[in-house]
Formats: C-alpha cells, structure tokens, sequence
C-alpha cells in the first residue's frame, strides 16, 4: 500500500493566561486539541514556537504564518523564515 493514512487523536490542555479572551477562551479553560487535520486560516491551533507552547487564531500573510490572540492587549506574533514553528493541533472544543 501506497497511501498515507492521516491518524486523527486528540488531548486537552488547560489554557492559561488571558490571550484568547475575546474568543471566549478564559484562564483555566479546558480545551480538547484534535491532531491530524489541517489548520485553516482563522482556526484556534496549539502551536510550539521556538519550543513555546500558545494558543492562538492562525492566519497566513503575505507567505507568512500569522498567529493572533483574541485579546487588544497581545502583539501578533509573525513566524520568521528560519524560527523553529509547529501547529501541534486545532481547538475543537472548549469546557
């Protein structure tokens, strides 16, 4: 067999701080985390930069992967060309 099949799983993470707040998001939030399906623009991802682990809405700009907090008061964070980045899996649901 040729084919490479996608293996979908998922694990919850405890969010922690106030940067998706406007997305509903809140301090303590348990969030389910769904691996093996493409993130799209606008999506919540877990993403590791540079070994740090966040949770933001992503987008791509100008050929360049964009994440943004849901709250005015964090700066968008712009993923240069060589910085070590990872969508680690999109937020599918919120407790």
């Amino acid at each position: 067999m040729n084919e490479i099949e996608s293996i979908n799983s998922s694990f919850y993470v405890r969010m922690q701080g106030d940067a998706m707040l406007d997305a509903g998001i809140n301090d303590n939030d348990l969030l389910t985390i769904t691996t093996g399906v493409g993130a799209v623009e606008g999506d919540i991802v877990l993403a590791m930069i540079d070994y740090d682990l966040v949770i933001r809405r992503f987008f791509m700009h100008k050929g360049k992967a964009v994440l943004m907090a849901d709250n005015v008061n964090y700066p968008a964070i712009v993923i240069g060309e060589h910085e070590p980045f990872e969508i680690c899996g999109v937020v599918q649901h919120l407790d």
